[in-house]
């Protein structure tokens, strides 16, 4: 990945460093660390980029938007997988930032168009296997 935002970001989530809630509750920054985009559970790198329903609901729609599968199993299908997991974790940050900072949260459909428009803007979509998203996919 090439855009210095995303792997920034991307690595941060690797290392656990996020500035997640559940972090800035532990240093006494802030008193609640319930996840400002659920509202459900405790807000953690993993509830964050994988196990909150909002950004659940928007997986599974980028998901069969890319028309992931790794039946074809190759190195240039593996780095693709792992590029487009770094833009999408990167727009869950942004979009988390934005629910923290500014109280606005995008409705999911909106969120993954954000998404698409930035897989497609890094990655070139010439190179991907990209399917239309439907509105039952969200």
């Amino acid at each position: 990945m090439n855009i210095p935002k995303h792997s920034f970001i991307a690595w941060l989530a690797v290392q656990n460093r996020l500035k997640t809630r559940d972090r800035l509750k532990k240093m006494q920054i802030i008193m609640d660390s319930t996840c400002m985009l659920c509202g459900e559970q405790e807000e953690s790198r993993d509830h964050l980029l994988f196990q909150c329903t909002y950004n659940r609901k928007c997986w599974q729609a980028i998901k069969s938007w890319l028309n992931w599968k790794m039946e074809t199993c190759n190195i240039n299908n593996v780095t693709s997988w792992i590029n487009n997991v770094v833009v999408v974790i990167y727009q869950i940050w942004k979009i988390r930032n934005n629910a923290f900072w500014n109280q606005c949260v995008l409705l999911p459909k909106m969120f993954v168009k954000n998404i698409m428009n930035d897989v497609r803007n890094c990655t070139g979509r010439s190179e991907w296997d990209i399917v239309p998203l439907r509105d039952k996919d969200i």
